[in-house]
């Protein structure tokens, strides 16, 4: 299901509610669990082959709107002229001003409103959302929310090229705002006021009619997220992928791909998922971040549906115990390629909730440049090493450990 949404949710509040005709084969009830070789694909579309001629915008007419960012040019010969611009082309200015297509103008409406086809707008990755008493996945399962890609193979494109008043040709595409353009390269127009017209000559040479030869490049699309709530349990043994790639015009503009997004813990959408009766929200697990989690098949040997994790014995404070603690395998989640990881043990103002956050010793966890780490419970203790480069980690501690039930205030 390229780029769309798959939501399973198993109920887990009241197990009165579900009719014992529907558990058929001795599954646990309230249990969502991917088997061995199952996969859930929501990722992008890849490899979507176009000409690179589908990056090319034309603009009718330049404005004062337009050109309100490039004071040289607002009353130059630019104005009320037609352009070409390569649409897929983009950056920002040394005054902070973010361009596409061209620096002279603000042309982001132009290249939004371009057609797109379906396929085009399936390159980002879905959303997979899991809700249920346990969240389980064992090992060779795969969720995948890549982001796809588009193929622009190589030609030649006509883009506009302006023309300096020392006589250089630039790419409409380099030109810079802080310098006085004259015309348009192989365009020459010439006025008769007396008689209230002009006559425009063209130099299809000068001008560049063929264009200039573009190799082949790639357009990314963003990775998908994917929610994970287990009121009592969450184990992922298997795969997740949520890459994303970029071509070389995104890292040129500083617009890459995203990598994906993952969310453990009771947000408002999951527990409107997976509980009949949201106002009475269950005390939640308590999270701890490792690089090293334990697998459903140490649990029990081939581990199934119908096989139980059993109760146990570690103290409620011991990380290791499943019946109070949800293992994030940070390890799976950065060769993932994940840019945004949100973990809710607690919120403040929440009836009931009350969980902690724990980042083990052994992590040194890094997203993708650019993401962020959010991290809220009760109460937080970062033991290991988290790393967002040009993001941003949160840490929110509602101090709400008072809460009966959970890992901070045992029955």
């Amino acid at each position: 299901a390229p780029a769309q949404k798959v939501n399973i949710s198993a109920i887990s509040q009241n197990d009165a509610l579900i009719n014992a005709s529907a558990i058929k084969d001795g599954s646990q009830v309230g249990r969502v669990f991917l088997d061995k070789n199952a996969v859930i694909d929501v990722a992008g579309l890849a490899d979507i082959q176009l000409s690179a001629k589908n990056s090319l915008v034309t603009i009718p007419r330049l404005g004062l709107n337009e050109l309100a960012d490039s004071p040289l040019l607002r009353n130059s010969f630019l104005y009320g002229k037609s352009i070409v611009i390569n649409g897929d082309i983009s950056g920002t200015r040394s005054d902070g001003v973010s361009w596409v297509g061209t620096p002279l103008a603000n042309l982001s409406g132009y290249v939004q409103q371009v057609k797109r086809t379906v396929d085009l707008l399936l390159q980002n990755g879905g959303t997979i959302s899991l809700a249920g008493n346990e969240v389980l996945s064992q090992e060779s399962s795969l969720l995948n929310l890549d982001g796809g890609y588009s193929h622009y193979v190589g030609g030649y494109l006509p883009t506009t090229r302006l023309v300096t008043e020392t006589g250089r040709v630039v790419d409409i595409a380099n030109a810079d705002p802080t310098v006085n353009y004259v015309g348009i390269a192989g365009q020459f127009v010439e006025d008769h006021q007396r008689w209230n017209s002009s006559q425009v000559y063209i130099n299809t040479i000068v001008r560049g009619d063929k264009g200039i030869y573009v190799e082949d490049y790639i357009k990314g699309g963003n990775a998908g997220t994917l929610n994970l709530y287990g009121v009592t349990t969450t184990l992922l043994s298997g795969d997740v992928s949520a890459k994303a790639v970029s071509g070389r015009y995104q890292v040129a503009g500083n617009q890459q791909a995203k990598g994906g997004t993952v969310n453990y813990g009771a947000t408002t959408n999951a527990i409107n998922a997976v509980l009949p009766s949201p106002t009475l929200i269950p005390v939640s697990t308590s999270f701890v971040l490792s690089n090293n989690i334990v697998t459903l098949n140490q649990l029990a040997e081939n581990f199934n549906q119908q096989s139980i994790i059993q109760a146990s014995t570690k103290a409620i404070s011991d990380t290791q115990n499943l019946d109070h603690w949800t293992p994030v395998d940070v390890n799976k989640l950065e060769q993932a390629g994940v840019a945004n990881v949100n973990v809710v043990a607690d919120t403040f103002g929440a009836n009931r909730l009350g969980g902690e956050i724990v980042v083990n010793e052994d992590v040194d966890f890094e997203v993708q440049h650019g993401g962020k780490i959010n991290l809220s419970g009760s109460k937080i203790k970062v033991d290991g090493k988290l790393t967002s480069h040009s993001g941003a980690i949160n840490l929110v501690s509602t101090g709400r450990t008072f809460i009966e039930g959970t890992t901070t205030m045992p029955d």
